[in-house]
């Protein structure tokens, strides 16, 4: 199942509706009485995340941020990025696994979503938009009356390949989370609970 993904949608294919819902606004952009300077990196990015009271509200958003940078062309561009946890924002919660028959409503919610977000995109430039990452998940339901943390442990044990990181993290509320790692991707083993 994808749990988590981001896209990437090139200058011409959005078009945003409210530029002070970003931090800074992306007026700078689009007006030359607001330029942005874009630095010695030449780039500049501006964000909109969900706020604290709308993720205690259970309001998911997905996170935002659209930069304006020189391309390979050594042209400048404006693109946006959107990353979202695809069963959140499809069920509110990422214990339900989303399916190919769900996609076009994913589609039409993050379409409304991104709107509400002020950003208009068409659900074409959704659809043809680039997958700059993803990562799959599958719940693993444990109905031996076991937890998870006996699980972890034996992961813990085994001889893995020197060219992968191994990492572990233990959290304050008893989870606990494990980790084996290279550049290219990572598989993470942890209690949702």
């Amino acid at each position: 199942m994808i749990d988590t993904i981001v896209l990437t949608v090139k200058s011409g294919m959005f078009t945003i509706l409210d530029h002070n819902k970003f931090s800074p606004s992306t007026i700078g952009f689009y007006d030359s009485s607001s330029y942005y300077n874009l630095g010695s990196r030449g780039n500049f990015k501006c964000v909109q995340n969900p706020t604290k009271t709308e993720l205690k509200l259970g309001i998911y958003k997905p996170r935002l941020t659209v930069y304006k940078r020189i391309n390979q062309k050594r042209k400048f561009e404006i693109v946006l990025k959107i990353e979202f946890s695809v069963p959140k924002l499809v069920f509110g919660n990422n214990f339900n696994e989303v399916c190919e028959k769900d996609f076009s409503n994913i589609i039409n919610k993050l379409k409304n979503i991104l709107k509400n977000m002020g950003v208009f995109i068409f659900e074409e430039s959704l659809i043809e938009a680039s997958v700059s990452a993803v990562h799959f998940s599958k719940n693993i339901v444990l109905t031996d009356y076991s937890i998870p943390y006996t699980y972890i442990s034996q992961l813990k044990k085994l001889d893995i390949n020197k060219r992968l990181d191994v990492n572990q993290t233990d959290f304050r509320n008893a989870g606990s989370i494990f980790k084996f790692r290279t550049n290219s991707f990572e598989i993470v083993f942890y209690d949702k609970m």
